[in-house]
């Protein structure tokens, strides 16, 4: 994935499918919004921000891992979608404690920062080019004169 489709991304965001009639599989489970969120034991409520579904593959999948997870896990379910609603719980847990997931969640949420105080390696290059080039304008027009 290039770059620039990572900044795309990262910049919209995560969206989240909450008002759909989510589908009841053969052991009569279905996906619920309230998986987006977690109730911790002091009963604070916590977001799953990176937790997507997909109504194409009637799955849900970790978008910070899909964009920043470069390890090669095959059987990691966060890239390739995960719909055992049974123990999806278990699975969110466990996925949530993971060192992949934390390292890819600390890159989006930097480059989410740096995206929006526009401080990102491209937009630094943008703006030292952008000096290059007033510089050398500003050498034609004193030679033209």
């Amino acid at each position: 994935m290039s770059s620039q489709t990572r900044q795309l991304l990262v910049g919209r965001g995560p969206h989240q499918i909450k008002e759909f009639e989510f589908p009841i599989n053969k052991g009569k489970r279905r996906f619920l919004p309230s998986y987006y969120s977690k109730v911790l034991s002091n009963r604070e409520v916590v977001e799953r921000s990176w937790l997507i579904y997909s109504i194409a593959s009637d799955a849900v999948f970790c978008f910070c891992c899909i964009l920043f997870d470069n390890s090669s896990d095959i059987s990691d379910w966060p890239k390739k979608g995960y719909s055992d609603w049974k123990n999806l719980i278990r699975a969110l847990t466990m996925h949530e404690k993971s060192v992949n997931h934390r390292n890819a969640f600390r890159a989006w949420k930097e480059l989410d920062i740096r995206l929006k105080q526009k401080k990102t390696i491209d937009a630094e290059y943008q703006r030292i080019m952008d000096m290059e080039l007033q510089h050398w304008r500003g050498v034609i027009k004193r030679i033209m004169k």
